[in-house]
């Protein structure tokens, strides 16, 4: 970066990201035993509620939806046909899990962090899967 001249301007770049005005939000997450957490988000417009969860081994995130087979029976499913700003992908996906697995297809749509009457988190424009089966570890 010296070399080529940038240097400067990748500093000034970095001081400027200190200076922004970053807001925090706090979230309700329930805690089992340092296993897992699991808080609430809602997708789509108008918000559709999931409780999820937070993965902490990837950057993942999966709901399953309308299409799921029986696999996905007695879970909450992401309609999104019910949403104005789903988009749909052709791109396939496949996660592996020390216990369970999951597949399905990607969409992109806005998440939100937080129950649906709680102050949210908004992330537009957010891809995550779509389940079209899960394993028995997720039942």
């Amino acid at each position: 970066m010296m070399e080529r001249g940038e240097y400067t301007a990748y500093i000034k770049y970095r001081n400027s990201l200190r200076a922004m005005n970053l807001a925090s939000l706090g979230q309700s997450v329930s805690d089992y035993g340092d296993y897992e957490y699991v808080g609430n988000i809602t997708i789509g417009t108008p918000d559709q509620q999931f409780v999820v969860v937070l993965d902490t081994g990837s950057a993942n995130l999966w709901v399953p939806e309308t299409a799921c087979d029986a696999s996905c029976n007695k879970k909450d499913r992401f309609d999104s046909a019910s949403s104005s700003t789903f988009v749909k992908s052709t791109q396939t996906w496949t996660i592996q899990y020390g216990s369970g697995d999951a597949k399905g297809v990607l969409g992109t749509d806005t998440i939100k962090f937080g129950g649906s009457n709680d102050q949210q988190l908004i992330v537009p424009q957010t891809t995550f899967g779509l389940a079209t089966h899960i394993s028995a570890d997720f039942k």
